[in-house]
């Protein structure tokens, strides 16, 4: 009995195979899109994928090139394929605006470049890309069914670019660019004020700060120095409970003492001044 089923089951596959081939040979383009779109719904993307290139050029242009082009998108989507859905859905969206297609179309055109965009390290192309496309999709579409996720998704693509910039001070701190690491913490601050790095980055502005005015001319020290107080108050008063508290305290009172030898060494120097006078 075993065999049998498995036999009937062999028939089946190859005659499956056999009509798909025969349709690929021989079927008229009409048969070949709407066996396409039986083959996409029984997710057998594949076979759909090879009808619909198969189709394409026919259909380029006419009255259901938008349908066309639209699954092949979709098609590429359910492959994983992003950026091939990303550019089908486009054509879709731009080319064929009146399209039922249309509105889904620039959804999931946003959608595929977001499953696209790449880790932080790389180039983020694609993450800008999504989050324009978004964006357009919900001032286009306010009542459409899928602005619901949207939000979602533009704010973990924001805090993708957000932390790709950050990232760079990190690296700074790390190959001990003091001054650039100052420079760029107040630029991000500014820019991402409630950033969850809130609290590390303005720590190692407070350690950068310092080193920077340790290594600098005499001349510059006191007002770098009076930089890191400045810093590590702002530091103490948002963040009092930190665990780099005690750190950028020490760090505080180290600058004040600095602060406080150079006035000294000032005031010697002028008294001596005025006593060779």
């Amino acid at each position: 009995m075993r065999k049998i089923l498995i036999f009937l089951a062999a028939v089946a596959v190859w005659g499956g195979c056999s009509s798909y081939h025969k349709l690929l040979r021989t079927g008229t383009p009409e048969q070949k899109l709407e066996a396409a779109k039986q083959y996409y719904e029984k997710a057998e993307y594949h076979r759909a994928l090879t009808l619909l290139e198969d189709v394409l050029v026919e259909y380029r242009t006419g009255q259901r090139a938008d349908e066309v082009i639209y699954y092949l998108g979709a098609t590429h989507f359910q492959l994983g394929n992003y950026l091939s859905a990303a550019y089908h859905f486009k054509q879709v969206y731009e080319h064929f605006p009146g399209s039922p297609h249309a509105e889904e179309a620039l959804f999931y055109y946003g959608y595929a470049l977001y499953l696209a965009s790449p880790p932080i390290e790389l180039d983020q192309t694609n993450t800008e890309q999504a989050i324009e496309v978004l964006e357009l999709f919900e001032s286009q579409y306010p009542e459409s069914r899928y602005v619901r996720p949207i939000d979602s998704f533009l704010v973990a693509l924001h805090r993708k670019l957000e932390m790709k910039d950050i990232r760079q001070a990190y690296v700074y701190h790390k190959i001990e660019d003091y001054k650039a690491v100052v420079w760029l913490v107040n630029y991000l601050l500014t820019v991402y004020p409630a950033t969850p790095e809130k609290e590390r980055l303005m720590y190692i502005r407070v350690v950068d700060a310092y080193h920077y005015a340790a290594g600098s001319v005499p001349n510059k020290q006191p007002e770098r120095f009076r930089q890191v107080v400045r810093y590590g108050r702002a530091f103490l008063s948002s963040f009092p409970n930190s665990k780099f508290a005690a750190e950028v305290n020490g760090l505080v009172e180290k600058a004040q003492r600095q602060i406080e030898k150079s006035t000294s060494d000032e005031n010697s120097t002028a008294a001596e001044v005025s006593e060779g006078n």
